[in-house]
């Protein structure tokens, strides 16, 4: 099934296989994946099936809110 777009370029598609292709997208709920890519193609997690830290940037932390917070240089 291949909707807008072109024949050879749609805006959204799903195969016989259930493969599915969106230009973009908002999902709700609970999203499973196998194998979790950046738009280049990286695998981005580890064999222990945690986010590669070059894929985690936090410029601080509020856990709790308010209960334990780490601002961007480290304090706590």
């Amino acid at each position: 099934m291949k909707i807008g777009g072109t024949d050879t370029n749609p805006n959204f598609s799903v195969d016989a296989n259930g493969n599915l292709v969106a230009n973009s997208g908002t999902f709700k709920g609970v999203v499973h994946g196998a194998t979790y890519k950046d738009s280049n193609g990286n695998i981005m997690m580890n064999d222990s099936q945690q986010f590669k830290s070059n894929y985690i940037n936090l410029n601080g932390m509020n856990v709790g809110n308010g209960q334990f917070v780490v601002d961007s240089v480290g304090n706590v």
